[in-house]
């Protein structure tokens, strides 16, 4: 919906219906949502998840719980940000930089950006509870062959 509305607002030589603050809060929104949500998760979960033990010929794998905790966690991470969205946007960049972000003032803006922030933290640590079992394939060279 942000990549839409970015793309409508570029029909016509002026802005159709956003305000300049608001074409940068819905560019911000669809990078953050497309980097953290959709290309970062996708390289471990498609290479370290599903590619990875075939490529070994792991028959399990090695911590199935901490990789559904995993995967839970990053879907639990995605409300909160598109909250923060909604309560004031995300007016720093998608990189979060330290000396915009700490210019946040209003009362809005700055709980928006602590949900954001908690909503990032999870999202790392998401990839962190993925990855012991990536590590324990790679390392074992067969991979976690189960209870025999």
């Amino acid at each position: 919906l942000a990549a839409g509305a970015v793309r409508l607002e570029l029909t016509g030589p002026k802005g159709q219906f956003l305000t300049n603050d608001g074409y940068n809060k819905m560019f911000t929104a669809h990078g953050v949502i497309m980097v953290f949500f959709f290309l970062i998760p996708a390289i471990p979960a498609v290479l370290g998840n599903f590619a990875l033990p075939i490529m070994i010929g792991a028959r399990d794998m090695a911590f199935p719980r901490l990789n559904a905790l995993s995967f839970w966690l990053l879907f639990a991470a995605v409300p909160p940000l598109v909250l923060s969205l909604f309560m004031g946007g995300i007016r720093d960049g998608w990189t979060v930089y330290e000396p915009l972000s700490a210019q946040a003032q209003e009362a809005n803006l700055v709980v928006s950006q602590r949900i954001r922030h908690r909503s990032l933290f999870a999202q790392g640590l998401s990839h962190i509870f993925a990855q012991p079992g990536c590590d324990i394939w790679t390392f074992q060279g067969k991979g976690y062959r189960g209870r025999q």
